[in-house]
């Protein structure tokens, strides 16, 4: 079973439109919010990217909207990590309010980069520690 990651906010007013809702590209703002705290989590933030010259790349995202998100909600980011194969991995994002209700489901195709080869390529070393739980 994948380890599921937990990452907690509340909804402020910059994150709506005109409709008093979260704006719907900052679902994806939030979601990466909680990967990056992931990221840091295992020391494999910024700092770790700049020096391996390596880190994720998101290659697609599906998502679905299921019940609006407010100024004041309180979300919990439920998120977890399965390889697809030797270079692509899914990250499955659960955003749920405080109610329990899930407000939407985001799935990102993602891969790792080498940023001076300018290619995808096999996750190794300390990257692997994310899939430790995650293997497909």
């Amino acid at each position: 079973m994948p380890k599921t990651y937990h990452y907690k906010r509340k909804i402020d007013e910059m994150l709506l439109d005109t409709f008093g809702h979260v704006n719907h590209a900052n679902y994806l703002s939030l979601c990466e919010q909680a990967r990056w705290e992931i990221l840091n989590a295992y020391e494999l933030g910024i700092p770790y990217i700049k020096k391996s010259n390596t880190g994720p790349v998101v290659l697609k995202v599906e998502v679905q909207y299921k019940n609006e998100l407010k100024a004041g909600d309180m979300i919990e980011i439920h998120t977890h990590f399965q390889r697809r194969n030797e270079k692509l991995f899914d990250i499955y994002h659960t955003i749920v309010k405080q109610d329990k209700s899930v407000a939407a489901e985001l799935v990102v195709l993602a891969a790792f980069w080498d940023t001076n080869k300018r290619k995808i390529i096999r996750p190794e070393g300390d990257w692997l520690q994310l899939f430790h739980e995650s293997k497909a």
